[in-house]
Formats: C-alpha cells, structure tokens, sequence
C-alpha cells in the first residue's frame, strides 16, 4: 500500500508543467555536457591489433611475430568513443622491414610512421612498443612425387591389372629452405581396403605430420585409381633355347620345354601362346649352375602380370657332331 502511494505521487510530479520543464532542462544540460566532453581532447594508450602485409615472396615467418603493438595517441573525445567500439587493426607493411646479420626488424619509428599515414584522425604521440623482431626464413618450392599409403586386400582371385595411378603423381610444396630440401616426398594417408573385386577409384587425402606443418602443400588430396579384375592361372609349355652351344657340339636338355605358369585376367590368359614366350639357358653358365642348364625368361607378354618357370634347372646331354 505504501509503495502504491509512493508510485502515485511520482507520478503526479511528473505530471505537473514545472516537473517536465525541469526535466527537459537536465536533459538539455546533459546532452551539452556531453558534447562538450567529447569535442575536448584527450591522450590515451591504445592497443591495436597487427595484421601485416606484403612479406617478401621469397620470406616466411618461422615464428609467429607479435600480434599486438602499443601506441600512445592523442585525439577529441569522438574518436576515443570510436576506438572503445571498433576493434580497429593496425596494418603494418612488411615491404619496408629492415635486416641485418640475417635478423628482419622494424624499428618503432618505422612503425609509428606507418601509423600516421594510415590513421590520419588521430595524432600519433609515440610508438610504446619496442622494435618487432621477425624470425623469417628462405621461402623455397619443390616439385615431390606422391606416394601411396593405401594397403589393398583382394576378394580370393581379384588383383590390379595394373600398378595403382596417382594423380597427381607430384605436386609442389613451399616452405623453409632447409625443410624443404629433407623432403624427398610425400605421401597419403594410411588406408585399408578390404575384399575389393571392382575397379578403385577414391580420393584420399595426403598425410601432413605436425613436423611439417609449416609446410605448405599445393593440394590436400589426391586421387588413386587402379583397374580390379579377376585372375586365373594357364600353363603353358615354351621350347627352351640354348645360347653360346660351343662350335661342333650339340646339346640336348631334359626337358626340352620349360612350363610356365602365367598368372593373368582371364581375357588376357586366352590371347596367350608359347610364341609370346622367350626362355633362354647360357651354356657358358654350366660351371655357374653346378653342371646344369639356368632357365631365364627373356621375353613375355606386358598383359600378363605373374609368371613363373616350373622348372629352374634343366639337365642336359652333351653330344659331338662329326
């Protein structure tokens, strides 16, 4: 009840003509106040964020540089009430960093230049922060070529026609110098495919260990192919060849046909015949291989991918002619 009370005679004072003018006026006397504090000028610490800009191409950072630089300053009440509301940035150009015995730096006269060109409201009264230091490196790029971490586990009977395809088979890297010459190549990350028995054809992405991260690599991922097909097994039999028979003599081998095995898909396997075939014994190598022949194949067909000799000695019959 009481409260109600109170309520009830605030608001019959503010009802009366000589309350609002009151009002009115305090508002008025604020307003101008205000306007005046803000229209004085005022010296205050400001700490502005770094962004920086145009490294030398051929540079790098190899430390992380100060990301923040003090500055003691000087403007009207407006533009300090500005800076408390806008995370201003200071932009600092790295086109005009100074060296010396291989050490990069900025004095802060140089850095309280560039501030007063880049803010023209404010009085740049001094640079609190001392020189910033760089801890830059050579910037160099290679070409590496990619190599696969992918393991493949074939479905009983399925194989690659061929070697995996990566592409791309090299990419560039960019880096610190002598990083960048201990890098030899790089390769995808670790991964298992399992039962495959159709054709692969996946993206992956490239491994990048932390000892590596400040290099940068031209692409992420890559992708890797390889054509999957069924395999099955034929043997053959291929008349073996003897080569440097000396002069006047004849040589006959037991057997006198070598059986090979060619591993293959079964199109493949269906185009084969002995002809495709070279298998050749040296007789020079008699002594070499314990008084018998060494079969070597010498020629076989590119769309067969596994082949072996059954037999890998050969006796042999030594015969004069006259």
């Amino acid at each position: 009840m009481l409260q109600e009370t109170k309520a009830n005679t605030v608001l019959g004072w503010l009802k009366r003509p000589k309350s609002l003018v009151f009002l009115t006026f305090l508002l008025v006397s604020f307003i101008l106040w205000l306007l005046i504090k803000l229209t004085q000028i005022y010296s205050y610490s400001v700490s502005y964020d770094v962004v920086y800009k145009n490294l030398p191409k051929n540079k790098l950072f190899l430390n992380p540089p100060s990301t923040r630089v003090n500055v003691l300053v000087e403007a009207n009440g407006f533009r300090l009430l500005k800076t408390n509301l806008i995370d201003e940035k200071a932009s600092i150009d790295l086109s005009k960093v100074r060296s010396h015995s291989n050490k990069w730096f900025l004095l802060s006269n140089d850095i309280e230049t560039q501030l007063k060109e880049q803010y023209r409201d404010i009085e740049i009264k001094q640079v609190l922060t001392d020189s910033i230091v760089f801890d830059l490196g050579v910037n160099k790029k290679k070409k590496v070529p990619v190599v696969s971490n992918v393991e493949i586990n074939f479905k009983t009977d399925y194989g690659l026609v061929d070697s995996l395809i990566i592409s791309p088979s090299e990419i560039w890297i960019l880096g610190p110098d002598g990083l960048i010459d201990s890098i030899h190549y790089v390769s995808t990350q670790d991964m298992v495919l399992k039962n495959v028995q159709s054709d692969i054809d996946i993206e992956t992405s490239l491994s990048q260990p932390d000892s590596l991260s400040s290099i940068e690599f031209e692409l992420k991922e890559v992708n890797i192919r390889g054509k999957v097909n069924r395999f099955s097994e034929k043997m053959i039999k291929v008349p073996l060849l003897i080569e440097n028979v000396p002069e006047g003599t004849k040589v006959r081998t037991f057997p006198q046909q070598i059986n090979v095995i060619c591993r293959a898909p079964i199109q493949n396997l269906k185009l084969i015949s002995p002809d495709n075939f070279l298998i050749v014994a040296d007789y020079k190598e008699v002594q070499e291989g314990g008084g018998y022949l060494i079969p070597k194949l010498v020629k076989k067909p590119s769309n067969i991918k596994e082949v072996k000799l059954m037999q890998t000695k050969v006796e042999f019959l030594l015969k004069k002619e006259w």
